[in-house]
């Protein structure tokens, strides 16, 4: 009997995967970890067969969990499973050890391709990141899984004001710039992010910042 682990901090989307797993692997034993700290301790007690990981967990790395997680479950297929830019993480996650990368937002069909997929020890990946991964070995380009580190000097500043609640017309008086030329920083960055708006690029700032700081530590 198969041992998968769902690791993700949101019981709901837990208990959908659950049914899925269920769906295409049948009779298996399901264990739930909501933290990092949860998945550690569960690694001890049962040796799984596959992990689906969410990125985006309380005391998580993003994907330097994927490492540990091999090293604490013997090398267990791990496939992610986040809600984060796919063509940003994903050549990161798979570099990292990770079989395979699905969005949160995939369809119950493409998330039973995918289980399937790496419980076989096989990678899984949607056709354009593939792309995107031979685009950039072609061009030797290097694609940083954090997009904070992809932003230019003048974005983050707009970033930082944005951040504090400033309006386009501020920033650009602040930054002595034409509304117009703030108005492209913040376009870029939300693309940049994968935000739609300011909202959710807060979120997003405060998240990947906290990744960057645990993996200086």
């Amino acid at each position: 009997m198969k041992n998968i682990l769902l690791l993700d901090d949101h019981p709901i989307i837990r208990k959908a995967l659950e049914g899925t797993v269920r769906k295409v692997v049948g009779e298996c034993i399901v264990v739930h970890a909501g933290t990092l700290k949860e998945a550690m301790t569960q690694a001890e007690n049962y040796r799984f067969d596959m992990i689906i990981l969410d990125l985006s967990i309380p005391g998580g790395t993003g994907a330097g969990m994927i490492q540990v997680l091999h090293k604490q479950s013997s090398g267990a297929p791990v496939l992610v499973c986040s809600g984060r830019d796919e063509l940003h993480n994903a050549p990161h996650c798979i570099s990292m050890g990770a079989n395979g990368y699905l969005p949160k937002n995939a369809s119950d069909e493409e998330t039973e391709t995918a289980i399937r997929t790496v419980l076989q020890n096989k990678k899984y990946l949607r056709p354009h990141v593939q792309a995107q991964i031979l685009d950039n070995f072609l061009h030797n380009r290097t694609l940083l899984p954090n997009p904070m580190e992809s932003l230019t000097p003048r974005e983050r500043e707009v970033l930082d004001l944005l951040i504090m609640g400033k309006w386009t017309k501020e920033i650009a008086e602040l930054l002595n710039l034409k509304f117009s030329t703030v108005s492209t920083h913040k376009a870029r960055i939300l693309e940049k992010m994968g935000a739609e708006n300011t909202v959710e690029l807060y979120k997003k700032v405060e998240e990947y910042t906290n990744e960057l700081k645990t993996s200086d530590q």
